[in-house]
């Protein structure tokens, strides 16, 4: 959270006073609970998303690695754990 923090803050400062509304919130695509959790908040929120960065992939692990849900960590993560 830390370095999503400090990476928002070069983003608004390099967006020179637009005064740009930024929110981050963590979310772990390899835990679906992270996931449902992530969607629930964001709805209460928000009413819609007009940008949702995220910062997160895993490529061919050298061993076989499960998420949270004990699926294969790559297809977990990259592509069950991406809200839609």
């Amino acid at each position: 959270m830390q370095r999503a923090e400090t990476a928002a803050g070069e983003i608004a400062r390099s967006l020179y006073g637009d005064n740009p509304q930024l929110d981050i919130m963590q979310l772990d695509l390899a835990s679906l609970n992270s996931v449902s959790d992530f969607v629930s908040t964001f709805t209460a929120k928000y009413d819609r998303c007009d940008v949702l960065l995220n910062n997160a992939g895993v490529m061919a692990p050298p061993n076989r690695l499960e998420t949270a849900d004990g699926f294969e960590l790559q297809i977990g993560t990259n592509h069950l754990g991406a809200p839609h």
